[in-house]
């Protein structure tokens, strides 16, 4: 799965060549499968601080005892849109608007989800347009 951001063309030489982000003349496509050096979480880290909420690891000895296990919920629910999507889409958009020159650019995605959402609240937050385009229910 990707994260398609229209934007006008990037420097080639910028920083986001070695994280995984291929620029497609204007186009940047963010491969999910992509492996994050540690210095490209550290920057994601930075651009995302002070916005998305920082979620609370709960436990629940109920359930530790009927698993057998210790086990720890990470609550992105309780994240802004409701879903640990926020954290990445603000990641891209932030990364998008910080490579960018010249004019801003707008974001576009298709989702129907949490990732439209969320995409949608990003690009808010950071002063930015963009396009969600939902999908059409057939039954």
């Amino acid at each position: 799965s990707s994260l398609m951001i229209r934007a006008r063309p990037l420097a080639r030489s910028c920083a986001a060549g070695r994280a995984g982000i291929r620029h497609l003349g204007s186009t940047v496509d963010v491969k999910a499968h992509d492996i994050a050096a540690p210095r490209d979480v550290e920057a994601a880290k930075r651009r995302i601080e002070g916005v998305a909420h920082e979620t609370p690891v709960m436990t629940c000895k109920t359930i530790d005892n009927m698993s057998g296990r210790a086990l720890f919920f990470k609550c992105e629910n309780l994240q802004k849109t409701g879903s640990f999507k926020f954290r990445g889409a603000l990641n891209a958009v932030s990364h998008l608007l910080e490579s960018s020159q010249g004019e801003t650019p707008r974001v576009v995605t298709q989702s129907s989800g949490n990732h439209g959402q969320a995409l949608a609240a990003c690009a808010q937050v950071r002063g930015t347009s963009g396009v969600v385009m939902g999908g059409a229910v057939v039954m």
